[in-house]
């Protein structure tokens, strides 16, 4: 009822002078008003009357309400910044210019708009209900409640309509993204002087890059940090026991798997201890100081799409560009059995953006595996987005299979589980030269005189770079379509195109293709899924390591297609598939195949995932004899009641002509 008061109040002393255009409902300090002819701001008080010009904002934890003479409300959450600028036409009621911080509104139906003005954007709104949410930065987010907003990116000039259940990103880059939000995430109850809410859905902003990227799908490391970023500090800890065989030997493990996030910052951890069938821990796990570095499994600034992105452990498939040179690359692809801390970086600056990555920074000073892209978009007739791509392996020979870490690759390997140059040399020291040659002609000792090669002192390095260019064709909410050219470049051997591509998305349907010709010596998609396992491999014919890059020798030209489809079907199961087709001749195998689904398991009673993924790559036959670099796994997880979930996780990766399975089974627990 003193709302009503209020408004009446409001409404007499408008016909009475003209000069008010609403009042402060409600405040909580740290409040603030500056009048339109003042010189500073002042304490803000409860039902004072406000003017076009004023200026207004709010400290940490402060809030005000404010009440127009229409009825329309607004509410300004802590650190927020506005001013009731005048409008600049008839067809406008009012206009808030808005620096940054969260507001909230309720706007009444009327014959004029309602304009909120922010570094980047306009919102036209007219009987609507909706968030807007503003970064120091400039960039935007609006979250539509109820009704119509005529969101328009000031940058670029593009606008979309944002109807209830929609967010929408705009960033002074001149993107401008919508995602759907979920019910339960919108925001939820309209906010007080008590509870400010700062509706933020799961995922954060969108994740929309200057250009598209690759399709979904790749293997499946551990849970994932909780993607919810912002507010205050949160405290999660999870919990999983189970069985893993790992490198053949069969292990019981308890983990614990803490997640702390602090605002922007967060850190997950694993903190496994395996044991095994005498009881003992794997000490393997625990004995060197890199070994702690393994119990990260991610620290994180930001999120995806934001000004700043930093992630490090544990990376999801990664895409860079259209993906002729990096496609659905992963460091966590034998997970658990090899446990890589890598890092994953997205830095946006106006129309730029750079990307980087780093495989595992155990290798960092060799170096590794580095990934980076740099993009810029510009306008012509039409956009247009301008990219290049680097992509440098500094000693292939690190992704050797070495179990003990002595340098010896396994198969060479004269004393498994030792460091053979250390134990060779305490031999040397301890037996004379006759009874070493006697103990090898007898068979009872390796032939330690001809020891064999330290790969860590080998290196062979590789690299590849390409450029491309993308045009935009469509971006709707509703629909985008994109036409796009690339070229890549492997260092010392062939080139390859993809011309023209297409990538084209319409609800739940999304689809790609591109015309493909190569170069002889030129692989496209180097760097997937298994590069890890095909970096360096055993080759038994000639009793030696041979790289992935070693397989460019003598490779033909060839020419062909590339395309991929998806679809989500009623929320209930998304699907991808994606193949190529290239003309090699000469015998040489030009198929390729990778597929995934994933099922929305809050329809099926129990189940709690359920997700699978096949990737083939230069095969005769698809779906024939398992090649090296075919990947085969899936999860599911089963509900077993009060927060306990038994999961399944089963891959298949085959490499040196043989299948390496790696299965676990756990209990998850949330606590």
């Amino acid at each position: 009822m003193p709302k009503y008061f209020f408004l009446l109040l409001i409404i007499l002393t408008v016909a009475a002078n003209g000069a008010p255009i609403g009042g402060i409902h409600a405040v909580n300090k740290p409040a603030f008003r500056q009048p339109a002819d003042g010189d500073s701001f002042q304490i803000a008080m409860e039902k004072e009357l406000l003017g076009w010009g004023d200026s207004l904002k709010t400290g940490h934890n402060g809030f005000m309400g404010i009440l127009f003479q229409d009825g329309s409300l607004v509410k300004m959450a802590g650190n927020t910044e506005i001013k009731l600028a005048v409008p600049q036409d008839e067809t406008t009621l009012r206009t808030i210019n808005m620096k940054f911080g969260d507001l909230w509104a309720n706007i009444m139906r009327a014959d004029k708009g309602f304009v909120v003005k922010t570094p980047s954007s306009v919102a036209a709104v007219k009987g609507t209900k909706f968030w807007i949410m503003v970064t120091p930065s400039g960039d935007s987010r609006l979250l539509c409640q109820e009704g119509l907003v005529d969101f328009l990116n000031t940058v670029s000039g593009e606008r979309m309509f944002i109807a209830a259940g929609q967010m929408c990103y705009s960033g002074m880059d001149g993107r401008l993204e919508i995602t759907d939000v979920h019910p339960e995430e919108e925001g939820g109850e309209e906010p007080s002087p008590e509870y400010v809410p700062h509706p933020e859905p799961e995922g954060g902003e969108p994740e929309g890059p200057l250009e598209p990227q690759g399709g979904p799908g790749g293997a499946s490391p551990p849970p994932s940090q909780p993607s919810g970023v912002g507010g205050g500090p949160s405290w999660e800890m999870n919990g999983a026991v189970g069985a893993a065989a790992i490198y053949g030997v069969n292990y019981q493990y308890f983990s614990l798997r803490p997640d702390i996030s602090i605002r922007k910052f967060g850190i997950g951890l694993d903190l496994a201890f395996y044991f095994d069938s005498d009881g003992n821990i794997r000490e393997e796990d625990w004995d060197e100081g890199g070994d702690y570095i393994d119990k990260i499994y991610y620290l994180r600034y930001g999120k995806p799409g934001e000004p700043f992105y930093i992630r490090a452990g544990s990376l999801s498939p990664i895409t860079l560009g259209y993906g002729l040179i990096m496609k659905r690359y992963t460091n966590a692809i034998e997970w658990p059995q090899v446990r890589r801390i890598g890092m994953q970086a997205e830095v946006r600056r106006g129309t730029f953006k750079f990307e980087g990555l780093i495989n595992n920074f155990r290798e960092l000073d060799t170096p590794g595996l580095l990934g980076g892209r740099l993009t810029y978009e510009t306008r012509l007739m039409l956009p247009l987005v301008i990219g290049g791509t680097l992509v440098v392996d500094g000693n292939q020979y690190l992704g050797v299979k070495d179990d003990d870490d002595d340098g010896v690759p396994n198969q060479w390997d004269m004393f498994p589980g030792k460091n053979d140059g250390n134990h060779i040399g305490e031999l040397r020291d301890n037996l004379d030269p006759e009874d070493i040659e006697f103990l090898i002609g007898s068979g009872d000792l390796p032939d330690i005189n001809n020891p064999p090669p330290n790969v860590s002192d080998w290196e062979e390095p590789f690299a590849e770079w390409g450029v491309d260019i993308g045009i935009p064709l469509i971006r709707t909410k509703s629909m985008n379509l994109w036409v796009y050219a690339q070229m890549a470049q492997i260092v010392d051997y062939g080139r390859g195109y993809a011309v023209p591509g297409v990538m084209f998305n319409l609800g739940p349907f999304r689809a790609g293709a591109e015309y493909r010709v190569f170069d002889s010596e030129f692989m496209a998609e180097f760097f997937d899924m298994a590069y890890e396992t095909e970096r360096v491999q055993w080759d038994e014919e000639e009793d030696t390591l041979i790289t992935k890059e070693d397989r460019l020798d003598g490779l033909p030209s060839a020419q062909g297609y590339y395309a991929e489809v998806g679809l989500n079907l009623f929320d209930f199961m998304d699907i991808f598939g994606a193949y190529q087709n290239m003309s090699y001749g000469g015998g040489i195998p030009g198929e390729s195949v990778y597929a995934s689904g994933t099922l929305n398991t809050s329809f099926i009673p129990k189940v709690e995932l359920a997700e699978a993924y096949y990737q083939q790559p230069n095969v005769d036959e698809i779906f024939s004899a398992k090649s090296d670099g075919t990947v085969i796994g899936y999860r599911v997880g089963i509900g077993m009641g009060a927060g306990v979930t038994l999961i399944y996780d089963n891959k298949t990766i085959y490499y040196n002509g043989e299948p390496n399975r790696i299965m676990t089974i756990e209990t998850a627990i949330s606590f």
